[in-house]
């Protein structure tokens, strides 16, 4: 029996990363960030997900990277 490996993608500079997700992870669109004074660097913000407040990180900001590109799409053939 063949299982499906589901993963998201994702670029860091010019590195591409894929992460395992589970069964029940979803796709969301990325609401408004509000940022959190005092947060580490590696905390964007916070975000209102269906009622529960989940904070949002980047990253990027670990591997020194300064940009990032939250809430844009792309989309990449299957290979």
């Amino acid at each position: 029996m063949e299982k499906d490996l589901h993963i998201v993608g994702f670029r860091i500079g010019n590195e591409t990363y894929g992460v395992r997700i589970g069964r029940r992870a979803r796709n969301v669109r990325v609401p408004e960030i509000t940022s959190v004074r005092s947060a580490p660097d590696l905390i964007e913000g916070v975000i209102n997900l269906r009622g529960k407040i989940i904070p949002v990180m980047d990253p990027a900001s670990v591997f020194g990277q300064t940009e990032n590109n939250f809430g844009q799409e792309e989309s990449h053939p299957r290979r």
